[in-house]
C-alpha cells in the first residue's frame, strides 16, 4: 500500500513538528467545556464538507460494497496518520497500488476526500503517488474527516445489524410457527395410533340392535247393522214399512 518516503530534509522536519505543535494545542483546551464547544463550532463548515463527500458522495455514487470499501480505507489512512503523523510509511500511498486502485482511484468521489484530508498527488522517481502534506490545517482535517468517517461507518454498521436482527428474527418466528404446526400434526397422529391400537385390544364398541317397534292400527268405528239372522235389540221402525202390529190392525178392521 505505502513505499518508503526518502529522507525528510531538516527544513521539512521542522514543518513536521511545528504542524504537530499545532495540533496539541488544539487538542489540549484551557477550559475544557467552553474551549470543545467553539472548536466544535469552528470546524463545522469543515464538517459539513466532508459529510457532503460521504453522502451523496461517496454513498450514492457507488455500490454499496465499494462505497463501504473505499470508506473503510479512508478511516485507516487517518487512524493510522493521526496515531503516527511522523511514520513515513503512513503519510504516502502509491496510486498504482492494485487495493488503492480499487479502494480510491476507481470509487467515484473516494480520492477527493483523502485530498481534503491533506494528500497531494505528485510523482517521485517516476512513481506516482499521494502525499501527505503536514500542515495545521491538514491536521484539524484528518482529524474532521476520521470523526466523519467513524460516525458514519457505525451508524452503517448499526443498521444492518438492526436490518438482519429483524430479519433474522422474522424467520425464526416463521420457523417457530411450522415446527409448531409439525409437532400439533405429529401428537395428533400418535394420539389417533394410541386409540386405534387400545381399540384393536379391547374390541370395537358394538352399536346395540333397535328395539322393533309394534304400530298399532287405529281404532275403526263400530257400526250395528240390521241383516239376516240378526236381532235388534230395539225394535225401530223401518221407513217405508208398516211394523207387524199396524198391519194386525188394519186387518182386523
Amino acid at each position: 500500500m505505502s513505499s518508503p518516503s526518502s529522507p525528510q530534509s531538516p527544513r521539512q522536519a521542522d514543518s513536521n513538528r511545528v504542524a504537530q505543535a499545532a495540533l496539541q494545542r488544539i487538542a489540549r483546551p484551557v477550559n475544557p467545556g467552553e474551549t470543545e464547544e467553539l472548536r466544535y463550532e469552528h470546524e463545522r463548515p469543515i464538517r459539513q464538507k466532508f459529510r457532503r463527500l460521504v453522502d451523496p458522495g461517496i454513498v450514492r455514487d457507488n455500490s454499496e460494497a465499494d462505497a463501504k470499501r473505499a470508506l473503510g480505507v479512508l478511516l485507516k489512512l487517518a487512524e493510522n496518520l493521526l496515531s503516527d503523523p511522523e511514520n513515513p510509511k503512513f503519510r504516502e500511498f502509491k496510486s498504482t497500488n492494485t487495493t488503492i486502485q480499487r479502494a480510491l482511484i476507481d470509487p467515484k468521489g473516494a480520492i477527493e476526500f483523502a485530498i481534503e484530508m491533506g494528500f497531494r498527488a505528485t510523482v517521485h522517481e517516476f512513481q506516482p503517488k499521494y502525499v501527505w502534506h503536514s500542515s495545521p490545517e491538514n491536521l484539524i482535517a484528518l482529524r474532521v474527516g476520521r470523526d466523519v468517517l467513524k460516525g458514519h461507518i457505525e451508524l452503517a454498521t448499526s443498521k444492518e445489524e438492526r436490518t438482519d436482527l429483524s430479519q433474522r428474527m422474522a424467520k425464526a418466528e416463521k420457523t417457530a410457527a411450522v415446527q409448531n404446526a409439525l409437532l400439533a400434526f405429529e401428537d395428533d397422529r400418535k394420539r389417533r395410533k394410541a386409540l386405534d391400537q387400545r381399540m384393536k385390544q379391547d374390541g370395537y364398541p358394538t352399536t346395540p340392535s333397535k328395539v322393533p317397534t309394534t304400530v298399532v292400527p287405529p281404532a275403526s268405528p263400530q257400526f250395528s247393522i240390521q241383516g239376516e239372522g240378526q236381532t235388534l235389540g230395539t225394535a225401530s221402525a223401518r221407513r217405508g214399512f208398516v211394523h207387524e202390529d199396524e198391519d194386525k190392525t188394519a186387518t182386523e178392521y
